[in-house]
């Protein structure tokens, strides 16, 4: 008898997180394509940038050589709820929501430069301080 109850419960569990993980999570492409290179100026460490790829890992990170940044790098899976912005297992909240912008300023550097095509405000998470950011796009996927 107890294992049999304890059989139902795995098996509700393992549904309820089935569900709300296929229907929770939206693409990345509605309602503003967030795929893409976005680049922030912001921060102790100057320039991040956030490259959401449609397939592929997704980055998220600095190439700032300054003292504690030290080229950090995050990779993972994209994808998004509806107030959270997830690469792999870094987490996001969504501040402003991505919004087109008409401009021809550009930002960034090096291979990461382009002309600003949309921008949003994003707070990292805990484990990464909880800094505010304004990314802004410069490439589009």
């Amino acid at each position: 008898m107890y294992l049999v109850a304890k059989k139902t419960v795995y098996i509700f569990i393992l549904f309820a997180f089935c569900l709300v993980n296929t229907t929770c999570r939206k693409k990345l492409s509605e309602p503003v394509n967030l795929y893409g290179m976005w680049v922030s100026n912001e921060g102790y460490c100057g320039y991040m940038y956030m490259e959401l790829k449609k397939s592929g890992q997704s980055e998220y990170g600095t190439d700032a050589y300054y003292v504690g940044c030290s080229y950090k790098h995050w990779k993972g899976k994209s994808r998004t709820s509806f107030n959270k912005i997830f690469i792999g297992e870094t987490q996001f909240d969504i501040v402003e929501k991505a919004e087109l912008i008409n401009t021809t300023d550009t930002m960034g550097w090096w291979t990461k430069r382009g002309r600003i095509t949309a921008k949003m405000r994003l707070r990292n998470g805990f484990l990464h301080g909880k800094n505010t950011y304004t990314f802004y796009k410069i490439k589009d996927y």
